[in-house]
């Protein structure tokens, strides 16, 4: 019998998160459990594969997976991931198909059956979903900031946002290797693993993660008024024809500022870095276990 392992995040709190399920996980006899935060994830994965697993199971929502598919892939651990959807949103397992329901998910892991993903780059942070600069992380860090400051209410969030709002973006966007280097005041960055579907109800998904390819798109500096009409756009499908929009699709892209750090979102997570920015796409650099359609 294959062992499996399964780092749990035990904070996850979605429909009781890792409590929902850990006995459902402990009872399957080629599962062995490990809690993330008793031990470096590092160090966690490396003693996974050491012990013989081949198969190890991220428990958790997307900044859990982002996290283990980045040690497994920068740690070069040749093993297929698993995945327990247990987070807030799930959008990676949602664009696999993986189900929802934890005795669904845990049956599609013990199947084995698999496949290659592209897994995306950033200054050597591997992500599975998207990246971010300019107004998004700004927000998340000013959301956070009212979080930790027990005053997290609607209209802290909204003066969080008219804050971000009112801030002056700019930077310099190398496409690729091409020598057009665009200098654009902006509201923010979007760099997708794969392309997004951007019209209908399928918005926001992805309909392969093996194309080889960034997405990305550029918000351009715009008013308050003009904001509302691009939700507007988005709603019906139709944001890609507005002219403070501008998307490419490429294999790698470099993103420069004249600040010394900039914040930087990747799967829901927020880190300081140093520009400029490089991102890039691994092709099938991740093995991950999926339903037999």
């Amino acid at each position: 019998m294959l062992k499996i392992a399964v780092i749990a995040n035990a904070k996850s709190r979605t429909n009781d998160g890792w409590a929902s399920c850990e006995t459902l996980v402990r009872g399957r006899p080629n599962m062995e459990v490990y809690i993330l935060g008793e031990s470096p994830l590092d160090d966690i994965v490396k003693q996974a594969w050491a012990r013989g697993c081949k198969t190890i199971v991220a428990a958790g929502g997307d900044g859990t997976i982002s996290s283990v598919a980045d040690a497994l892939v920068r740690l070069q651990i040749p093993v297929r991931l698993g995945i327990l959807p247990i987070g807030t949103l799930n959008h990676f397992a949602k664009d696999l198909q993986i189900p929802l329901d934890v005795t669904d998910a845990l049956d599609v892991i013990e199947s084995g059956h698999s496949t290659e993903i592209d897994v995306a780059k950033v200054n050597g942070r591997y992500f599975i979903n998207n990246s971010s600069v300019g107004l998004y992380p700004y927000l998340l860090k000013k959301r956070q900031g009212l979080k930790r400051r027990t005053v997290y209410t609607k209209l802290g969030l909204l003066y969080a946002f008219i804050s971000v709002f009112l801030r002056r973006f700019f930077f310099e966007v190398t496409f690729g290797k091409r020598a057009d280097l665009v200098a654009k005041k902006t509201m923010g960055i979007f760099i997708g693993n794969n392309k997004y579907i951007t019209e209908g109800f399928d918005i926001g998904t992805r309909p392969k993660l093996n194309q080889g390819t960034l997405f990305v798109l550029i918000l351009k500096r715009v008013h308050v008024l003009q904001v509302l009409i691009l939700f507007y756009k988005i709603f019906r499908g139709t944001a890609l024809e507005d002219d403070n929009v501008n998307v490419v699709g490429l294999e790698e892209c470099s993103i420069d500022s004249k600040k010394r750090r900039i914040l930087v979102s990747y799967d829901g997570e927020v880190s300081s870095m140093i520009p400029p920015l490089h991102y890039s796409v691994v092709p099938k650099a991740l093995s991950v276990i999926v339903p037999h359609l």
